[in-house]
């Protein structure tokens, strides 16, 4: 099969021919349609960020087939009789390799889609929706509650607004420019500022982080009693500061760093909100914020318009 694997130089990704990934018995055969970009899978390029944390590199392997998501057709069942059969749409989190015309993903990890959801649409969701959901999830009931969500035009971000209104909350977003900020408007949040600091002496009862570093200290100041703030990203990677005698003055606040594949296998529920958010999108209740759709062929020209951060929501590559 072809394949994108990393390679040393720019882009940093090349097409090659690789052999046909073999199944566990858990695990489906999917032909990929479409996939989305997430940061951290740019992260894991060689030399592509020069990202390092705790002084260590986070980069793969050299000639390995990077990719997070994927969007596709299962073209051979499970061995142990369990997911979907051959043939069904399918979106999927097999969390390495489905930057390839074939991937393996674990029944578990996938969701059947409505004929009404493109590929596109559905490349979107087994990250960057699953994280949104299962985020706001820990800030329970929503209806009522004041959220406060950062990197609001970003892939998770776009869905979080989004989500946080369905559920009945008060939404504020926070995004970098005034063009990001609109559109974050657009998508139902009540307000959008620049930054955490901009919204001055309002508190919030969830606050979703993606940036870490002073804007993750911000949240914290900002919390109400007995809130929750979740870090889901840390775009910044600097260091933290926790204001002085927080939890003195804001009793039962609660901080919680989040990582999709530990919560996923914490209730083996990928399947359920995979489902959930494709359900809502074939409703039209949750609409996808695709910035950009190429042909993987191009996959340069879509990591280095990633890379700029310019655009709001995903970018997708289809796979043909």
């Amino acid at each position: 099969m072809r394949a994108l694997i990393t390679t040393s130089a720019m882009p940093y990704v090349q097409m090659a021919d690789i052999a046909d990934p073999q199944p566990s018995r858990d695990e489906a055969v999917v032909q990929v349609r479409a996939f989305s970009l997430n940061r951290g899978e740019l992260v894991s390029l060689p030399n592509f960020w020069d990202v390092r944390v705790d002084g260590s590199t986070m980069s793969e392997p050299m000639g390995s087939v990077p990719g997070y998501e994927m969007a596709g057709v299962v073209v051979q069942r499970a061995a142990d009789g369990t997911g979907p059969s051959e043939g069904t749409r399918v979106a999927g989190f097999p969390t390495r390799g489905t930057w390839a015309e074939l991937v393996t993903c674990r029944t578990s990890l996938l969701g059947t889609l409505p004929e009404s959801v493109t590929f596109e649409a559905a490349a979107t969701l087994p990250v960057a929706g699953q994280t949104a959901y299962r985020a706001l999830r820990r800030g329970g009931f929503l209806v009522g509650k004041r959220v406060l969500i950062t990197g609001a035009a970003g892939g998770v971000g776009t869905f979080a607004v989004q989500l946080a209104k369905l559920s009945g909350a008060h939404v504020t977003g926070v995004a970098s420019t005034s063009g990001r900020r609109d559109s974050v408007l657009k998508l139902g949040a009540d307000t959008a500022w620049s930054t955490i600091s901009a919204t001055g002496n309002r508190r919030f009862d969830l606050i979703m982080d993606a940036v870490g570093g002073p804007s993750l200290g911000a949240a914290f100041a900002r919390v109400a009693r007995g809130g929750t703030i979740v870090q889901y990203g840390e775009a910044s990677l600097e260091p933290i500061t926790i204001p002085a005698g927080l939890y003195a003055t804001m009793p039962g606040v609660k901080y919680e760093p989040f990582l999709l594949y530990p919560d996923l296998q914490s209730d083996f529920s990928g399947t359920a909100t995979l489902q959930l958010l494709a359900r809502l999108v074939s409703e039209g209740l949750l609409v996808p914020q695709i910035a950009e759709v190429l042909p993987w062929e191009e996959a340069a020209t879509g990591l280095e318009h990633f890379a700029q951060r310019h655009h709001v929501g995903k970018l997708v590559l289809t796979v043909h």
